[in-house]
Parts: structure tokens; sequence; C-alpha cells
């Protein structure tokens, strides 16, 4: 079992999945004493000194950069081969609105940009 107590995304998210299926190879048993479908809950258990989370690096840069908590990267082939993607109908026009928001993330969101920019 992972020591410390930790609060976890419930199942429906991917970062579950991932952490659970990480931990089986491992022979580690992953027994959350929170688990919730809130990342803003497993977030702000974190910075009040509760416990632990799982979570992507953009769900927790802008309390990371703030200095509310501390980001420890996780040296694991299969973390570190999971990818974002947004997904539009086949030969659709992206609204503007979409498009706005994808070269938001696409510029702005640290997590999203590689080394070489």
């Amino acid at each position: 079992m992972l020591a410390g107590p930790m609060a976890l995304v419930d199942r429906t998210y991917g970062i579950r999945a991932l952490v659970e299926r990480v931990a089986t190879d491992q022979g580690i048993a992953v027994v959350p004493l929170v688990e919730t479908a809130s990342i803003s809950l497993v977030t702000r258990y974190v910075t009040a000194g509760l416990g632990s989370t799982f979570l992507p690096r953009f769900a927790a840069a802008t309390l990371a950069a703030r200095g509310d908590l501390a980001v420890v990267e996780l040296d694991d082939k299969t973390l570190q081969q999971v990818s974002g993607h947004l997904l539009v109908r086949a030969r659709r026009r992206l609204p503007a609105s979409v498009n706005a928001v994808a070269l938001t993330l696409a510029t702005h969101m640290q997590s999203f940009n590689t080394p070489q920019g």
C-alpha cells in the first residue's frame, strides 16, 4: 500500500486508471482516504496538508507556480507516454470559440509545451 493519506479522483478520470495500472505493475495497493469527482477538492486536500494525490501536471500548475503545493515528477514510462487531445467531428471547421480555446491551451498551458518550445 502507498504510505500516507491520499485523495484521488474517481474512476471516471483517466489519471486514476493510469495510477492504478502503474501501482498494480509495481505490486502496490492504492487505497485512497478520499475519493471524489472533484479535482478542486483533491488539490484543496493537498494544500491543506492532509495528504497527497496524483494529477496531471496541468491540473496543479497554477497552485505549484504560486508555491501552494509541490509537484513530484514520477519516472514511469506508462505515465510519460500520456497525451491530451482535442477531438472534433471529422471534416468540420472548428467554431471560433473552440479554436480560441485550442490555441490558448497550445500556447499558454505550460504542461502542453515541450522544452523545445
